[in-house]
């Protein structure tokens, strides 16, 4: 299987919405985007598997949050999309693996290095 990173923000038009909200006194998670969340996985297709969501502490106009996911299929990164589709954005891109030990770091670069 091979590993895509997707970088995604909130959209727009959501951030607006959340923002009146909270500009209101009525801050918090949208319940239709929880239950969004929850849902996920048991409606996820068997052919992708979630390794690890992550977002920066604090909001960023520049950095984005990120999933990484595997799948044989790229074509099934857009269900994850679609699925979230009004909430938030994904640009998914394919990764390598570049190990987090030296030992693993230096065989990921020889790896990529034999591949030029």
């Amino acid at each position: 299987m091979a590993v895509y990173i997707g970088y995604y923000r909130v959209n727009a038009d959501y951030q607006r919405e959340q923002g009146e909200k909270a500009r209101q006194g009525n801050p918090g998670v949208n319940p239709a985007f929880r239950q969004k969340v929850i849902e996920l996985r048991d409606k996820l297709p068997s052919t992708i598997k979630l390794l690890g969501s992550y977002a920066p502490l604090g909001a960023s106009p520049t950095r984005p949050s990120v999933w990484i996911a595997e799948t044989d299929d790229p074509a099934e990164l857009v269900f994850i999309t679609n699925w979230y589709q009004g909430w938030l954005e994904f640009e998914w891109v394919p990764a390598t693996a570049l190990g987090t030990t030296s030992r693993d770091t230096t065989t990921a670069m020889e790896r990529n290095a034999s591949r030029r």
